[in-house]
């Protein structure tokens, strides 16, 4: 192991090498792929170490959700490109100048000037570290000016301000009761306001090395031309990954307990209650280790420096003092493998003359292939047959006839007929080849016929789909009947009885023809669907199939037509059922509400009549949901339906509104 340990400790070790000037150039082949689509409103974020510091104000001070992860500094470089093909690099102007470099050099200087410094501050009973909320803080990037964020609350949720030297090492030495609250004004009087209040004081102080990522929106931004991208009212993802996380203890000036976090740290903030599909993706792979709730650089702070101050220890701080490995294996993905073509041409020649014979063939003139192209064709014209007698002895179902035609010029009918219908040993057919054959195809019947959407299935399996309405339909007419019989009863005369059924037979007369026209037709209609129903490619036309299949079509279209008319005749007697019980529900009571004096009424009456109000509407709401359903009303019909509607719905609302005041 001792040369092992020797090669991968030497500085020309892979895993001493620095990929960060290949990550930023990475970052930079993103942007020009992003630049090509939005070339007048996608820029590099190319920020000052102010606006850095401002990036990150922004998203603490910002109403999200966060995701936080442990990364292994095997795993860094690898998390970040994958956040690069989501997400775009913000950085300095200065470290984008260096990264073009592309020396280890200018991009170890990038690391050490991208440094970021963090203050904790609060109460004295630390009140944020046992809640577990985000802590007010003094943010620094490299040279840039001190901005505190603190936890004000309200709508504002935080509230950040620039902070001058003095007002730092006040706050620094726990004397910010010694600023003058009066010469503040606006955010710098609620962010300093908050340390005053509170008695705040810095806790401790953490400094890493940041990368930052961020995500904005493509459609806001495109909407707008020239709009600034670094806006970050606009931003709606931010991710961070913080490494060479060193933690240390503050007591006023002094800094005392330096420790080292042994992870990197990823977190992943957005906007809204939706998470993003790639973040789901990240927290499956092995790249990375989610954390507990409740976790987090603060936290961990505290727990290390100021245990005796908390009431509980955390559960996820076993993870990092117990040196969890945070490293998982990757899933190993399935690779398909394929002989090659000398293999199969090896097998092929040590295979048995039976089973050649039974193997496909390309050879037009081969015997062999002849004799099973006919045993396919023989297999296949038995089962067109069968098909055609399923169809002749199904007629009799005269309200699902058009159901069965249509499915059987459904590609995935008939692909699930042909399984159903397939025997279960079956032996292998040998065919010609020629240019028409695709190998590809299988045993595909190679017939397509792409169907326009057809209102006849839109209603199947509903409440209201065809065989419903023939049941109702049939229940009018046998109550038709009835008041027919009924009233001939009573006068004495047949003559609306033997008119009422002279109708209904004349109806159904109408709708069942001569069985043998009928058998006639179907014979017909079902000779012209086996045409080039089992031919791979070709299928004969002649210049009578334009009329025949215009005729086909029309015969759909006009039993369609029949059935939506009986479906809105279904639907308009329903719904004006509903919307005239509705309104002489409505009539009553307020009749009653105006002719009766309230006070005299009991609590009965008041129960009764609220509830017939209520249910007035409801079934008023049920009648516009079932004038809704039907198709194309006239324009009197939806002004008569839509003025009862808000008429009844006004004259309930209004007559409750009177009982209850």
């Amino acid at each position: 192991m001792a040369p092992f340990w020797k090669k991968l400790n030497s500085p020309q070790s892979f895993a001493n090498h620095d990929f960060t000037s290949n990550f930023l150039e990475l970052a930079l082949l993103y942007d020009v792929l992003r630049n090509a689509k939005f070339t007048t409103v996608r820029k590099r974020m190319e920020l000052p170490h102010d606006s850095l510091c401002k990036y990150d104000s922004d998203m603490v001070s910002a109403v999200t959700q966060s995701s936080i992860f442990l990364v292994h500094s095997d795993n860094v470089m690898e998390v970040k490109v994958a956040l690069l093909k989501e997400l775009m690099l913000v950085s300095s102007d200065h470290g984008t100048h260096n990264s073009l470099a592309g020396s280890a050099s200018t991009s170890a200087n990038t690391t050490e000037l991208d440094t970021t410094e963090v203050v904790y501050l609060d109460t004295p009973k630390l009140e944020y570290a046992q809640t577990g909320k985000e802590p007010a803080q003094i943010r620094k990037v490299n040279d840039s000016s001190s901005v505190l964020c603190s936890p004000t609350g309200g709508l504002r949720h935080f509230a950040s301000s620039n902070l001058t030297p003095e007002e730092l090492d006040l706050i620094l030495n726990e004397k910010a009761a010694e600023i003058d609250f009066n010469q503040l004004d606006g955010a710098r009087k609620l962010a300093i306001g908050w340390v005053q209040r509170k008695q705040a004081k810095p806790l401790s102080k953490v400094t890493y090395s940041r990368n930052r990522f961020s995500y904005v929106n493509d459609d806001d931004a495109a909407s707008v031309i020239g709009v600034n991208v670094n806006n970050s009212t606009e931003t709606n993802i931010w991710a961070t990954m913080d490494s060479n996380i060193k933690l240390e203890k503050t007591t006023k000036t002094e800094l005392s307990s330096a420790k080292t976090f042994p992870h990197s740290i990823l977190e992943i903030r957005w906007k809204g209650t939706s998470k993003p599909q790639w973040l789901s993706d990240i927290e499956k792979s092995h790249l990375v280790y989610p954390m507990r709730e409740g976790f987090s650089l603060y936290a961990y702070s505290v727990v290390s420096f100021y245990s005796d101050q908390l009431q509980s220890v955390p559960s996820w701080l076993e993870i990092i003092e117990d040196n969890v490995e945070i490293r998982k294996v990757p899933s190993v993905a399935p690779v398909r493998r394929s002989m090659n073509s000398s293999a199969n041409l090896a097998g092929a020649n040590r295979t048995d003359k039976s089973v050649s014979i039974s193997t496909p063939s390309i050879l037009l003139n081969d015997s062999n292939a002849q004799i099973h192209d006919y045993d396919s064709a023989k297999e296949q014209e038995g089962l067109s047959r069968k098909s055609s007698m399923t169809v002749v002895e199904d007629r009799e179902n005269r309200p699902q006839m058009l159901s069965r035609v249509s499915s059987f010029y459904n590609p995935a009918s008939r692909q699930r007929h042909k399984l159903q219908s397939q025997p279960s040993e079956s032996k292998l057919a040998v065919r010609y080849w020629n240019e028409f054959d695709d190998p590809e195809d299988g045993e595909d019947l190679g017939v397509f016929v792409i169907n326009d959407e057809d209102p006849s299935g839109s209603y199947q399996d509903k409440l209201f789909s065809e065989a419903n309405i023939d049941a109702l339909v049939r229940i009018s007419d046998k109550f038709l009947q009835s008041i027919g019989w009924f009233t001939s009863k009573i006068t004495g005369s047949r003559d609306g009885y033997e008119a009422l059924r002279e109708g209904n037979y004349r109806r159904g007369s109408s709708s069942e023809s001569d069985p043998d026209e009928e058998d006639e037709e179907e014979d017909d209609f079902d000779e012209e669907a086996s045409v080039g129903r089992y031919s791979p490619r070709i299928k004969p036309r002649t210049s009578s199939d334009d009329s025949d299949d215009f005729a086909y079509r029309s015969f759909g279209d006009r039993n369609n037509s029949v059935a939506a008319q009986r479906r809105n005749s279904v639907l308009t007697f329903l719904y004006s059922m509903c919307l005239s019980l509705a309104a002489f529900i409505i009539m009553t009571l307020f009749s009653v509400t105006l002719l009766q004096d309230i006070s005299e009424i009991s609590l009965g009456t008041y129960v009764f009549m609220i509830s017939g109000f209520i249910f007035a509407l409801a079934i008023s709401m049920l009648g516009l949901s079932l004038y809704l359903l039907c198709e194309a009303p006239p324009w009197w019909q939806q002004t008569i339906v839509f003025s009862s509607f808000f008429s009844i719905v006004c004259f309930g609302v209004g007559g409750i509104a009177w009982i209850l005041t």
